[in-house]
């Protein structure tokens, strides 16, 4: 057995514990091979019993911490005999195993102590401390699980945590749902029904296509272009509780027999559900039971958001069961008495929130954009970098519009891959950018110049905003002489980068109409400007020949032009003016723009 030397740092770590009023050593170092740790056990005494209290006076503990001590991480988990048994707030799911300890390791990360020293502080890292911050943390959380002061009104709202052992259809483990409390137009009158999953990729599916108890459709989240097309590999059913299950004091249910618990004191009848809704899925392949459970942002707040869990189902019966009647009714008792049997465990599966809420906290672009739906002309280097960010953004509806074909050269600096190339531009980047969102709705035109065909042009009518990518003085002619139909409000934009991408210029005209006038007389001593620099440049050559000169920007360089022009509009280029001309110039040192011209109204 491995023996730890005397004067080691987890020595003189432990040796600072004697000096805490609440702990006492009980077992010193120890090597444990099968987590790979040194761990000691300890007591924690709180100083006055409460009788009401799940939690005793005095609870056992173990500490465990890497061979790398300092650093490392440091897990403090309940002793397996003489250690809190529940699952509480902020722990992991307390399970036994055979182990001296459970699995239900505490959460020290937040604010569990009064005491200055430590309430704010963050971990120390050096040895003398450590372990003397996490044991008075752990005092702290044990005094506020007996107190019932775990979940504090106002904190961030903590899902009860659970066991995913659950596996679907070709193993898919996890499911994405999009459906919310934004929802409650379908929700409303109806609490459960069928619904089907739809795979995004070799490990994950989509929730979707929701409908009422016998399966007729009821409308639902929209998803984007990818999923929205894609078929199902299998159908389930969906409850929607009012509130989430729990399992005093804070875990997920792990058997049917704990859900039905934690459903009856809903007041809602489990088994009256599963028999209503399982019929027409006995079909020899697995299924599955979503519940909608609403939870608040914070505690205390009302409820903003719909959860979902998952459970994962065997086949159901639909044979000959021995001891149970033929039909229907033979069947489902069969499946009560089988998989749905009080004790028989729950195979949950992993759910995550799709929601674009969700998906935004990330970050996003500004609601103006996230709410328009955006054509853009052009799909090169420029228009590609710029229609990721609006995507990634939250951008959910795009048009683009480019009749060239993605070659070998336009990899260095284009967003597009080696898959796309001989590709139509606008047709790869729309495809490409329907894989980056699941909420996007993102359309080609292979055209170059979309006002000469009925239907480029009146999907470009359709859009709130246009951005023109091309940098060609033919688009923006057309844009100025284009016929918009019906005269509404709308922002088109024109962007464009310089020689090596050292300037951006941007145009907003916002009207009826796109201020070509304007804009050439604004651009012109700029176009000048711009041409005497490629004149005294040595440019590259994408062939043999003087007709195949390019203009040389690296990708990053392309990037941030993009970057620096969706951040200006970001934060103040769609101010209500008739037009707006703005030059964006890059700094000395290439880290970042600043503003060389900006001409309002003109």
């Amino acid at each position: 057995m491995r023996q730890l030397p005397d004067n080691s740092a987890l020595r003189v770590a432990r040796r600072n514990l004697d000096g805490l009023p609440f702990y006492r050593l009980l077992r010193d170092w120890s090597w444990h091979d099968t987590v790979q740790s040194w761990a000691i056990q300890f007591s924690i005494t709180l100083p006055d019993p409460v009788t009401e209290s799940s939690i005793p006076q005095t609870t056992l503990w173990w500490l465990r911490a890497s061979d790398s001590f300092p650093r490392g991480p440091i897990e403090i988990l309940p002793d397996s005999v003489a250690g809190i048994r529940g699952t509480y707030p902020h722990q992991a799911l307390n399970l036994d195993i055979d182990a001296p300890w459970r699995t239900g390791r505490i959460c020290l990360s937040d604010r569990w102590t009064n005491d200055a020293r430590y309430r704010d502080q963050l971990e120390p890292r050096d040895a003398e401390s450590r372990l003397v911050w996490h044991v008075y943390r752990a005092h702290a959380w044990i005094s506020a699980a007996r107190d019932g002061s775990l979940q504090a009104e106002g904190e961030p709202f903590e899902l009860p945590p659970m066991l995913e052992t659950g596996a679907l259809p070709k193993d898919y483990r996890r499911i994405a749902f999009a459906e919310g409390l934004d929802a409650g137009n379908w929700l409303a009158g109806l609490t459960s029904g069928r619904c089907e999953l739809v795979p995004v990729n070799d490990s994950t599916l989509a929730l979707t296509r929701f409908g009422d108890h016998r399966g007729r459709k009821i409308p639902s989240h929209q998803w984007g272009t990818l999923l929205s097309k894609r078929a199902s590999v299998v159908s389930g059913i969906w409850l929607l509780l009012p509130g989430y299950p729990v399992v005093e004091p804070w875990s997920a249910p792990q058997t049917w027999g704990e859900l039905r618990a934690a459903m009856r004191r809903f007041g809602l009848d489990l088994d009256a559900a599963l028999k209503r809704l399982l019929p027409g899925l006995r079909n020899g392949r697995k299924t599955f039971v979503m519940l909608g459970c609403p939870i608040p942002e914070r505690y205390g707040e009302p409820v903003r958001k719909l959860h979902w869990l998952a459970a994962a189902l065997l086949p159901l019966s639909r044979a000959h069961v021995d001891g149970f009647r033929d039909g229907e009714i033979g069947w489902w008792h069969a499946d009560r008495h089988g998989q749905f049997r009080n004790e028989a465990p729950i195979f949950w599966v992993e759910t995550v929130d799709w929601h674009p809420d969700a998906l935004r906290g990330r970050g996003s672009v500004a609601e103006y954009w996230r709410k328009a739906r955006v054509g853009m002309l052009g799909a090169g280097a420029l228009g590609s970098a710029f229609a990721e960010l609006l995507i990634r953004g939250g951008v959910r509806h795009l048009t683009v519009y480019d009749s060239e074909a993605l070659m070998g050269g336009n990899l260095v600096r284009h967003t597009g891959t080696m898959a796309s190339v001989g590709a139509n531009k606008s047709e790869g980047l729309a495809a490409h950018l329907n894989q980056a969102s699941p909420h996007a709705q993102v359309t080609a035109f292979p055209v170059s110049i979309p006002f000469l065909e009925p239907e480029p042009l009146e999907a470009l009518r359709q859009t709130d905003i246009v951005v023109d990518c091309t940098g060609d003085d033919d688009v923006i002619d057309q844009l100025a002489a284009t016929d918009w139909g019906e005269p509404r409000e709308r922002l088109l934009i024109s962007v464009s980068m310089g020689f090596k991408a050292h300037r951006a210029f941007l145009f907003l005209s916002r009207g009826s109409a796109f201020d070509g006038e304007t804009f050439h007389r604004l651009m012109s001593p700029w176009r000048e400007r711009e041409w005497q620099e490629i004149e005294a440049a040595d440019l590259p050559r994408d062939a043999l020949g003087c007709w195949h000169p390019l203009l040389p920007a690296a990708a990053h360089d392309v990037w941030s032009v993009a970057a620096a022009l969706v951040q200006f509009l970001e934060t103040q280029g769609v101010e209500e003016s008739a037009s707006r001309f703005i030059v964006l110039e890059r700094r000395a040192d290439g880290l970042g723009f600043d503003i060389a011209q900006d001409t309002k109204g003109q």
